[in-house]
């Protein structure tokens, strides 16, 4: 493939996570250091978490809908909505590309959960032979792609992703290669994820990597990942695009680096990390010096937050950018994860601040990085970079600038 266009432009945002139900939202929580992630014993064995709250999908969905898709679909769709609407996509008259010039891709590490659930309850509790017809397109990982598109009219390359928590993150970065390949005109891209299923619980309370607190990324007491979910996506337009249609941009995908460790499966590897955030800032035509913000992947887990400490060490030997994580804000929402953190990114670059981590962060000798830490931090942002690693050694790092 011959990649010899301009870098696209975000022209609109849409999120849905426990951060807020919408953009306008989301952002204020994240500028007030606003944890979303609560203890709850009624999320089963784990106790906490930031699952979705304050929304009815009865208002956003015929019930012929909602029985057809599964939440990660809903979430999907939500988000796009959005995103769309504050892009100008949904405007009569405008220059908008036609339905095969628009692409849509969408992560997700989990896929259809909920019908799965309901289908081993037919089949082990009520001793039916029979699952829903419904049970596979609720169920692939493609249904949460199929829904965007067929709400947002777009024919050309639809597909969904699957790569672990790296899911949203790749699905971006590949929208903005089929941008620049010349294969679409507009790229509507994103993640989403339901993660707050019964057995999907149990299975993450196995591993024991899960905080009985809320999470501490980067933290000297950190001990584990907190559970969120939700969407967020991100409308991508060639400039030229764009402009002809007096479409405002938000922010420029300048770069996307992707890298795979073969290390063990769940094993962190800086040299992984390394590789993705070197491969970002070449192809955003950058240097390390002037990356002002991280939104770093930091999952909170004692390994993860070290290894990504000493990667970002390397790739940033001097004073470095200001780094936070914000999945002490909204948890780790899975394949949703890294849509929703670049959305933080560029929410940062828009209003030049850097979000902060909670006050409960305690500091850490061996996490050598400048961290916001209770209070976003003010700052003159031209560049920023979002890092996403995911089970399985699949690194992905996004630059985006103002």
């Amino acid at each position: 493939m011959s990649i010899v266009g301009d870098d696209p432009v975000i022209t609109g945002l849409g999120v849905l996570s426990a951060l807020g139900n919408d953009y306008a939202e989301f952002k204020t929580n994240l500028f007030a250091a606003r944890s979303a992630i609560r203890v709850d014993p009624g999320i089963d064995m784990l106790g906490v978490g930031a699952p979705l709250s304050g929304i009815s999908f009865e208002d956003h969905f015929s019930r012929r809908d909602l029985a057809e898709l599964d939440p990660f679909s809903r979430y999907a769709a939500i988000a796009a909505r959005e995103a769309a609407t504050m892009a100008g996509l949904t405007e009569e008259g405008s220059l908008i590309a036609p339905p095969h010039r628009r692409a849509v891709i969408v992560g997700s590490a989990n896929g259809g959960l909920e019908v799965l659930t309901e289908g081993y309850r037919r089949i082990f509790r009520d001793g039916q032979d029979r699952l829903s017809p419904r049970t596979i397109p609720r169920n692939m990982f493609s249904a949460a792609a199929s829904r965007v598109a067929r709400e947002q009219a777009a024919q050309g390359p639809v597909f969904g992703v699957s790569s672990a928590c790296s899911s949203g993150a790749h699905a971006i970065s590949l929208g903005k290669l089929l941008l620049k390949a010349g294969a679409c005109d507009i790229a509507i891209v994103g993640g989403t994820d339901s993660c707050f299923d019964l057995g999907y619980l149990r299975a993450w309370y196995s591993i024991g990597i899960v905080d009985a607190a809320p999470c501490r990324p980067f933290s000297k007491d950190r001990a584990g990942i907190s559970l969120g979910e939700g969407a967020a996506v991100l409308i991508l337009e060639t400039p030229a695009h764009a402009e002809a249609r007096g479409a405002r941009p938000l922010a420029r995908l300048a770069g996307a680096g992707m890298s795979s460790s073969t290390g063990a499966l769940v094993q962190s590897d800086p040299a992984g990390m390394v590789a993705s955030m070197r491969h970002a800032l070449e192809d955003a035509g950058t240097s390390a010096s002037d990356i002002g913000h991280l939104n770093a992947n930091g999952t909170a887990t004692p390994a993860n937050d070290q290894a990504e400490a000493e990667a970002i060490r390397q790739v940033f030997p001097d004073r470095g950018p200001v780094v936070s994580s914000t999945k002490g804000l909204h948890g780790h929402a899975m394949g949703a994860t890294g849509a929703i953190e670049a959305v933080a990114t560029i929410a940062a670059l828009e209003e030049q601040l850097v979000p902060a981590m909670p006050d409960t962060i305690r500091h850490d000798d061996a996490i050598d990085l400048d961290l916001a830490i209770a209070k976003p931090r003010a700052t003159n942002l031209g560049w920023a970079m979002s890092n996403n690693f995911g089970f399985g050694g699949m690194n992905v790092s996004l630059v985006f600038c103002r």
